[in-house]
């Protein structure tokens, strides 16, 4: 029988009549980068989420990845691989995605291996399957690792023959490592497969299942030899200066070497290595993790049970129960993440989840200094030397106040500024004085407050939370005390700085307000997409302000001209401002501020956009830039072409109407700016008589000059009459498809003062209005008038035979009197005034005329019209 704990990851399994408790161990993707715990987990229906856990502030994010193969990492960078989908023979087989400590990608390569096992070094990447090996000497190279002369040996590598090695794992020869071009892919990986693989920064050493254990030299991959471990491996660990490595089978046997004659580059032809196992070995051994100070202490796992060794030869320390992975040990102490816990709910994980275990070594020491006089602590640590245990009793010396015995200790740790520190607190007399300057030494803050209080040196509280940063506190303490105003302000942009760093903009743009700092508050408020709060620091700004340029900038960078020309005004670059109105096609801003300040070159710009615009066919954005540029009589005469087009095709007549209303409003906008502009300059002190004289003059003046830059009397002349001629035209086909025939005839005989314009179409309109209305004298009008307009001879034709079968059926007789404005316009084509909303004549009715085109509609048929129909 066998059943799982109902809220746990354990078993019970009856067995005979015994009862067995095991304890399950799922396999976890983590790694530790600096103080920050990167994790993957997976929710159904979601992607994999890695967790970036800031374990000394306490900041978490979460980034969102398709999928984790796993992570490792060394120094200040870590590795994601993400195993491609099956089948996917487009893509490689995984993508190695390398990230800082806030998730932010540094360097992506995509490699064609399906990996099993990887390791990573402060330089170095090495994937490996079952016998093939890669090895990726990867962009971001830590600080750290640039110290190191293998780091700057494989710098130098990199620059003659490239970043990327291949190894065959059962290649014997003298030069085994190939480059990506010239290695063949081995797919037979059944003949004793790697077991395990691990790097640092001189060679990596691959675990082969059969027990035997090769080791390969950076960055060239050349062989060092090979010696005999344990059998079929599951994880190499080297401690931190690459002289021990620990070797874990698949049993939980865990076995310690000593590989430090590796560098010793074996001279027989067998290149056997000559290592030797330290210590027993340690079952049920399930993790270990070497010191990263200390080269021969190290820390396991054993089943539940944590033990701590000072040496692979030594005993361990008495056992502590824990149940947690083991991330790090530094310093005598093992720090553990209880990942059970956390994946319980991972997107909040606690801080209450990290514990920490102390060696024996450290407990004992703090034991000896707490109850021994300082001579005999400084004694026992010097027969046991170690940086964390000089530096425990310098800083329980410093609390004490006994200032010489911090100092040697200080000297021990060859701390210099830790002596300095020790020199400068024997300096000062006060003693509450000196616990202050301890605790802030010690990073007590909140105690080295209040012994700054105590002595009522609140300036010095304030100067130390800026000292280390906290200027929340330093804002409080300021206005606590009625500090100076520099200081304040300091305080309000730090924080702003402080909000900015974590991409707060609105918060951060508040406190730089307060600080004055008005340069910083624009760029907030640009980055944040607050551009009205931009728009309000305009007139914080003084004339000439150099931000105001570059804020200038900004609104221009989001086509916010206005403003844009604003700033440029105020620190009076005008032709900055006239280029802002160019580049966003602000044209009639850019004409008027020329025409202010006086620069010619407008036109010659304008000229030439035109005629980029027209050569590539774009005739309404020509006239859009005509018409936005002041320039209503070129926009008018383009608009008339572009119509005249529309009528040549056949194309909508409403289009065509349209365009040609267009090209009216522009002739009108170009007569009203021409006769605003010459009856100011010429009728200033004169009389009403002479000022008519003067303005007939000019009207006269400005058509003819009109006419002199080209444009044609249809345009300027007839500027409403096509515009009007179109409208008729469609009005009559609408009240034709309605079934309004006659209301259709009506408007259609008004487009006969038009027929030069609408064509023959005019008189086959009004021939079939006509004949669905029963005036068949007006029909037979429209059908002479056909007969004379030039047509085709198959045309004529036929509109002669349709006239016979017409009217020999039924007598060319209106059933009803026209009225005589009817009768002229068809005969003659005399104009008359209809309403343009219905078509029928204006006789002695009450009209309305609009301001625009001068065209009249009927009160009695208005309703309740917000426009006019034209």
């Amino acid at each position: 029988a066998i059943t799982w704990e109902g809220n746990g990851l354990r078993l019970a399994l009856a067995v005979d009549d015994s009862i067995y408790f095991s304890n399950i161990r799922p396999s976890y993707k983590w790694t530790l980068v600096g103080s920050t715990v990167l994790y993957a987990f997976c929710k159904a229906d979601s992607p994999c989420g890695l967790m970036f856990w800031n374990t000394s502030t306490d900041e978490q994010h979460v980034k969102f990845v398709p999928s984790v193969h796993s992570l490792t990492s060394a120094g200040d960078c870590c590795l994601l691989v993400e195993r491609s989908p099956v089948g996917d023979s487009k893509r490689r087989s995984c993508t190695l995605n390398m990230m800082d400590s806030i998730g932010s990608n540094l360097d992506t390569k995509n490699v064609d291996i399906d990996p099993v096992f990887v390791s990573m070094s402060n330089t170095h990447v090495v994937l490996c399957d079952r016998r093939n090996v890669y090895v990726w000497q990867y962009f971001a190279v830590s600080q750290t690792a640039e110290k190191h002369t293998a780091s700057n040996q494989s710098l130098s590598y990199r620059v003659g023959t490239g970043r990327e090695r291949w190894l065959d794992s059962n290649d014997r020869s003298a030069h085994p490592g190939k480059t990506t071009d010239s290695y063949v892919f081995q797919k037979d990986q059944h003949t004793d497969p790697i077991g395990s693989v691990c790097i640092c920064s001189e060679f990596i050493v691959v675990a082969k299942e059969s027990g035997l254990v090769y080791a390969y030299s950076l960055p060239t991959l050349s062989p060092i030899g090979c010696f005999k471990g344990s059998g079929y491996p599951c994880s190499l660990n080297m401690n931190c200066d690459n002289t021990q490595l620990g070797i874990a089978d698949k049993t939980g046997t865990s076995r310690i070497y000593d590989i430090s004659k590796i560098r010793e580059r074996p001279s027989s032809s067998t290149r056997d290595i000559s290592v030797s196992q330290i210590g027993p070995e340690r079952r049920d051994a399930w993790s270990i993790q070497w010191s990263r100070d200390e080269p021969h202490a190290f820390a396991t796992m054993e089943k539940t049970k944590l033990r701590i060794f000072s040496s692979a030869d030594k005993p361990p320390d008495e056992p502590i129960v824990s149940n947690g992975t083991l991330i790090k040990f530094e310093s005598l102490q093992v720090t553990s993440l209880m990942l059970d816990d956390i994946m319980k709910n991972p997107e909040t994980p606690a801080l209450t989840s990290i514990h920490t275990h102390e060696s024996s070594r450290l407990l004992k020491a703090k034991r000896v200094i707490e109850t021994s006089v300082p001579e005999d602590a400084f004694s026992y640590i010097r027969n046991e030397p170690h940086s964390s245990l000089w530096r425990l009793l310098a800083e329980f010396s410093l609390v004490s106040l006994n200032l010489t015995m911090a100092q040697n200790a200080f000297v021990e740790l060859q701390d210099y500024r830790g002596i300095q520190f020790a020199q400068k607190l024997a300096i000062l007399g006060d003693k509450t004085r000196q616990q202050a300057e301890v605790a802030s030494f010690l990073e007590n803050f909140n105690d080295a407050e209040g012994f700054y209080r105590e002595i009522d040196r609140l300036d010095l509280a304030i100067e130390m939370r800026a000292r280390i940063g906290d200027w929340f506190r330093v804002v409080e303490l300021v206005e606590e005390d009625g500090g100076c105003d520099d200081m304040l302000r300091r305080a309000w942009d730090q924080i702003g700085k402080h909000f900015t760093d974590r991409y707060q903009w609105s918060d951060a743009a508040g406190y730089f307000l307060k600080a004055s700092n008005l340069e910083k508050a624009a760029k907030c408020y640009y980055r944040g997409g607050d551009f009205a709060g931009l728009v309000t620091l305009i007139d914080e700004h003084s004339e000439g302000s150099p931000s105001l340029r570059e804020m200038a900038n900004m609104f221009q960078s989001v086509g916010m001209h206005n403003e844009a020309i604003q700033c440029f005004s105020k620190v009076g670059d005008t032709k900055a401002a006239i280029d802002t109105c160019i580049l966003l096609n602000c044209w009639r801003d850019a004409v008027r501020l020329s025409r202010e300040a006086g620069f010619s070159q407008i036109d010659g710009v304008i000229s030439k956009r035109a005629h980029e615009l027209l050569s590539r066919g774009n005739k309404f954005k020509a006239v859009e830039l005509f018409s936005s540029a002041d320039r209503p009589d070129e926009a008018a005469a383009l608009l008339a072409d572009i119509a005249q087009d529309v009528v040549a095709t056949g194309a909508d007549p409403v289009l065509a109407k349209k365009l040609y209303v267009l090209s009216a409003i522009e002739v009108e906008r170009y007569r009203s700016n021409t006769l605003d502009v010459t009856s100011v300059a010429t009728t200033n002190g004169m009389s009403m008589a002479a000022t008519t004289i003067a303005t007939i003059d000019t009207i006269m003046s400005v058509d003819a000059e009109s006419r002199g830059q080209g444009l044609s009397a249809q345009v300027l002349d007839n500027a409403w009459r096509c515009a009007a001629a179109y409208h008729y035209f469609t009005l009559a086909h609408l009240q034709l498809y309605s079934g309004k025939a006659e209301d259709a005839m009506f408007t259609a005989i008004r487009c006969c003062e038009c027929s030069d314009i609408l064509g023959s179409d005019v008189f086959f309109l009004i021939a079939l209005a006509a004949f669905r209305a029963g005036y068949l004298g007006v029909c037979s009008t429209a059908f002479t008038k056909l007969e004379t307009q030039g047509l085709e001879e198959s045309t004529t034709e036929n509109v002669r035979k349709l006239a016979l079968q017409i009217f020999t059926r039924y007598p060319p007789k209106n059933d009803r009197q026209l009225l005589r404005c009817y009768t002229e316009c068809l005969q003659t084509g005399s104009p008359y005034d209809a309403c343009v909303l219905s078509g029928r004549s204006i006789l002695n009715e009450r009209t309305m005329q609009c301001k625009t085109c001068h065209h009249f509609v009927l009160e009695s048929e208005a309703g309740q019209l917000s426009s006019c129909p034209l």
